[in-house]
């Protein structure tokens, strides 16, 4: 009993395997027949192009090779499909709105990064250290702009030259990336260290 089964089993998958392998020819049969076809007709319009005859006698000489009329067509047609392509692809502007994040990843590998930050052996030459204290006054609550956690009283904070204050850590993270200010986007002058122009 368990014999046939294993029989009737082994009919299916066969049979599904054959009805695949069967598609499979026909499309390979019918690759390379198109095959032929082009490279006759690349043969022929070379050839018409080294005796100097013009491409009117290249075309029937081209269309005589074929067995009919069918096959030249569908040739015919499959080389302006692939000018048309060619065309579109040359006219066609890369739009970085309608790319993928995926895409744009890959176009970031591609062209690389630039480095618009500090080196790190600079970054504490522009940090002014201070002790944090709130302003009895003030009504804003006092945060890094970078890590967003408030600042403690007595907390050791780090200043820009433009006076905003951060957490030494984030900040020095922050300027090896960009080297400008978070909060006002002036610029880190490598000219001047922060402890020339604080007093």
């Amino acid at each position: 009993m368990e014999n046939e089964e294993d029989k009737q089993s082994s009919k299916k998958v066969t049979f599904a395997q054959l009805d695949q392998l069967e598609t499979d020819m026909a499309l390979a049969v019918a690759l390379q027949q198109q095959e032929r076809e082009f490279m006759n007709l690349m043969m022929s319009e070379s050839d018409s192009e080294e005796d100097g005859n013009g491409s009117a006698t290249g075309e029937e000489d081209s269309f005589e090779m074929f067995d009919d009329d069918t096959a030249y067509v569908n040739l015919e047609e499959l080389e302006e499909e692939d000018d048309s392509d060619y065309q579109d692809m040359e006219e066609d502007d890369v739009d970085p709105d309608e790319l993928s994040y995926e895409d744009l990843i890959a176009l970031g590998e591609i062209v690389g990064t630039e480095n618009r930050g500090l080196p790190a052996n600079e970054i504490t030459h522009y940090l002014h250290p201070y002790e944090y204290k709130r302003q009895p006054n003030c009504k804003d609550v006092d945060q890094c702009v970078i890590c967003q956690f408030e600042y403690e009283e007595e907390e050791p904070v780090v200043a820009l030259g433009c006076q905003h204050a951060y957490h030494s850590e984030c900040i020095s993270k922050w300027l090896e990336m960009n080297k400008v200010c978070p909060i006002c986007n002036i610029e880190v002058s490598s000219s001047q260290s922060v402890s020339d122009r604080i007093t």
